[in-house]
């Protein structure tokens, strides 16, 4: 039973950190694009340009493709405005990105998903193998008392057999001195 709960409880984590991780990629976004508008250093500016395509980047090695098209093309004002010198790199990675295919995000997204639901299999196939292994536990202990309950009444029965004869034996002994004594 403890089992169960624990599989439950890392599994409501893991749920729970994905939200968050999610979250956190989407204030990650945000928050290279005010940098970008709000720097006035050209360095600064092309480093800020870098890790938002990086973003994007990473956002289509996880599948999600059109988020990141959705995301440069959010952002391609700004670094078209802030960057002009950047925009010939910032156009080639939103064309390669743009390029994939759409079915690998889906199969991917498709692969996570089946990774959550067999995760959910096990906890449920963990729960009954447990379960299972508690009736189990259960059928062998009845069982084993009831055997030992069948042996100590068959014993009983053999002793009791064993008394009588042994009484039968002593009444005939005592009938046979009675007559003997009855006869004399």
């Amino acid at each position: 039973m403890k089992r169960i709960f624990l599989i439950a409880a890392v599994a409501a984590t893991m749920l729970a950190s994905c939200e968050s991780t999610a979250n956190k990629a989407e204030d990650q976004a945000q928050d290279f694009r005010s940098r970008i508008e709000s720097c006035n250093d050209t360095d600064s500016i092309k480093f800020y340009v870098e890790e938002a395509v990086s973003y994007a980047k990473t956002l289509a090695d996880k599948g999600k493709v059109d988020e990141a098209v959705m995301y440069l093309n959010d952002i391609q004002s700004t670094v078209s405005t802030k960057a002009p010198e950047m925009l010939d790199f910032f156009n080639a990675t939103k064309s390669k990105i743009d390029a994939l295919p759409v079915a690998k995000a889906d199969s991917i997204a498709d692969r996570a998903h089946s990774g959550v639901d067999s995760l959910k299999s096990a906890a449920v196939e963990a729960g009954e193998a447990v379960k299972d292994k508690t009736v189990e536990t259960a059928k062998a202990a009845k069982d084993a008392a009831v055997s030992k309950a069948e042996n100590v009444a068959d014993a009983a029965k053999e002793k009791a057999g064993q008394v009588k004869d042994a009484a039968k034996e002593k009444a005939d002994e005592a009938k046979a001195a009675a007559s003997k004594l009855l006869n004399n």
